[in-house]
């Protein structure tokens, strides 16, 4: 099987080498409306097509990075947690297609985790959040997550629902890409209703037993009002349990030339527990 794989990567990548060689040597046939006559000319001697240019190169660009991300991706196994006693200690393992098709005991093609934490922040108020995260086979998988914020001034919910694609996996640093439907719920806050998020999740398990990560998104609403959120994080494993403490900062604003404004910027802490699992 790991063969058969290598070998596709292969052929694609030497028809991508052939495609940029022989390009410029080649020739083609132009109608010539004075002679009624088909004449052949080298492509040098013609102008360039900075389009189509652009368009066989990233095709074959495209092909090589699909070929390489079918091959990386396929494998990449999950250890149950991290830092886990059994095995090489990593969370994030790669091997091989074989290994792929007959996982080891441990090894799991997702991965999940579920997390708690008490909020405060500076004026808009103290609350819970929470959050469900993961990833299958491992490419994509599901993202949810409720701010609830209460203060002097009322209540305020923030819920983001949507999913993540994964961009990179690695002990020392995984990458995912986040899009999100997201909501703002409370008194105040009508002109954050029905916008959508994107953001990254950028992770990494450098030495046991920590974790570090930064997660941020940008959320558009209508009428160009925006929030910029960032979660700055680090936490320390106890067997499947991650405790943690992060910073957090929420900036509201309007972006529209008109009426460029700034709402505000609160920020504060958080503190919680993660628990680490797979299907």
């Amino acid at each position: 099987m790991k063969s058969s794989i290598t070998k596709k990567i292969s052929r694609i990548f030497l028809l991508s080498l052939m495609l940029i060689f022989f390009r410029p040597h080649a020739h083609a046939l132009v109608f010539n409306t004075d002679t009624f006559n088909f004449r052949s000319y080298s492509e040098e001697e013609s102008e360039d097509d900075p389009v189509a240019e652009l368009l066989l190169t990233g095709l074959i660009l495209g092909l090589i990075t699909t070929a390489a991300g079918y091959y990386y991706f396929n494998t990449v196994q999950f250890q149950d947690f991290p830092y886990q006693p059994y095995g090489d200690g990593n969370y994030v393992v790669r091997g091989t297609i074989e290994e792929f098709l007959y996982t080891d005991a441990g090894r799991n093609r997702n991965r999940f985790s579920l997390g708690t934490s008490l909020v405060y922040l500076n004026e808009l108020g103290i609350g819970n959040e929470s959050t469900f995260e993961g990833l299958f086979f491992p490419y994509f998988g599901p993202y949810f997550e409720n701010l609830a914020l209460y203060s002097r001034e009322g209540f305020c919910d923030n819920i983001k629902l949507g999913g993540q694609l994964s961009l990179l996996q690695t002990n020392l640093l995984s990458i995912n890409f986040l899009a999100l439907y997201t909501s703002w719920f409370g008194q105040g806050m009508e002109d954050f209703r029905n916008g959508y998020g994107l953001g990254l999740v950028l992770r990494s398990y450098p030495i046991k037993p920590l974790v570090v990560e930064w997660k941020f998104n940008f959320q558009n609403y209508s009428h160009d009002f925006e929030v910029f959120e960032s979660n700055l994080q680090a936490g320390f494993m106890l067997s499947r349990y991650e405790f943690f403490a992060a910073w957090k900062v929420l900036s509201f604003s309007n972006t529209s030339k008109n009426n460029a404004c700034h709402f505000g910027n609160f920020h504060g802490f958080t503190i919680g527990t993660r628990v680490y699992f797979s299907l």
